[in-house]
């Protein structure tokens, strides 16, 4: 996962059609959002199941800006908000509050086999 907080204020580096030939994940947290901090360890173990897309974790209340920024751009009204765009970076869809594991899985359009016991 790549906190990109600092960047923010500069960059919006998920929108880089030159960084991967991977879908990106954007998740619009802050620091004090508890809902958020349950659901980055989920999204970060789908990510860590190799699955090729990229993760980026935007902390609002912290970057120089980026509320303003990542309000305005992408119509950000609560936390968490995850937006998942294209290879090329370009937006693809968006959601507002918290997904269990499974309803990530779903709404990324992903598979994951899990292990039996």
């Amino acid at each position: 996962m790549i906190d990109v907080d600092k960047q923010i204020a500069e960059t919006l580096p998920w929108e880089d059609e030159s960084l991967t030939n991977n879908s990106r994940v954007l998740i619009i947290t802050t620091s004090t959002c508890e809902p958020c901090k349950k659901m980055v360890p989920d999204l970060a173990v789908v990510h860590n199941s190799g699955h090729k897309f990229e993760v980026y974790k935007a902390t609002v209340d912290t970057g120089v800006g980026s509320v303003a920024i990542l309000s305005e751009r992408y119509e950000v009204t609560s936390v968490p908000t995850l937006v998942l765009f294209d290879p090329e970076g370009n937006k693809v869809k968006a959601h507002t509050g918290v997904l269990t594991i499974e309803e990530l899985i779903h709404w990324l359009g992903i598979t994951m086999e899990y292990p039996t016991l």
